[in-house]
């Protein structure tokens, strides 16, 4: 898992696939390198692979709540918001802490008309987790849908703030071997 961890740090994810499935190989009920091998095969494209490896990493340990994002980025893709919706409510009931699962859930209700809903998703998740950049988007989005464009603009604005910093950081920091 060390070298793939170190080719999926210089994009290398397709080269990570060999090695994820080698560890799979020797520790074969671990649902840690599932989720590892579902979220590579995610970022390849390969959505029948992924939704298998994240469905049994889930099966073993039901409470990695990150599996289940991932699921719901899949779910979502399918393009049915109504399943999608259910899979997010479904969720955030069950993992009420997890910020991005209610950013999501605020995506889905704009994209299903139902605006209140929205904004009440996308400020619970900015209350969780307020550095975050995308749910701050998220947030100025369902703001502008109920006609607070005031707000939204400073909400864009906090995004633009945090994103800066956070690419300022990541690219200015000094890189470790």
């Amino acid at each position: 898992m060390t070298e793939a961890a170190r080719l999926d740090s210089v994009g290398e994810v397709a080269a990570t696939i060999p090695h994820i499935r080698a560890a799979l190989g020797r520790h074969p009920d671990n649902p840690v390198i599932m989720e590892r091998l579902g979220s590579a095969c995610i970022a390849l494209a390969d959505k029948k692979e992924a939704e298998m490896h994240l469905r049994e990493s889930l099966r073993i340990a039901p409470q990695f709540a990150h599996s289940h994002l991932m699921l719901g980025l899949l779910v979502e893709a399918k393009g049915d918001n109504q399943a999608t919706l259910r899979f997010f409510q479904d969720l955030t009931a069950r993992f009420p802490q997890l910020a991005a699962a209610w950013g999501t859930l605020s995506y889905v209700l704009l994209r299903t008309g139902d605006k209140t809903g929205a904004l009440t998703a996308a400020k619970k998740s900015i209350n969780l987790q307020p550095g975050h950049f995308a749910l701050w988007d998220v947030y100025a989005l369902a703001l502008a849908a109920t006609g607070d464009y005031a707000e939204a603009d400073r909400a864009r604005a906090k995004s633009r703030e945090l994103e800066d910093f956070v690419f300022k950081v990541r690219y200015t920091a000094p890189k470790r071997k």
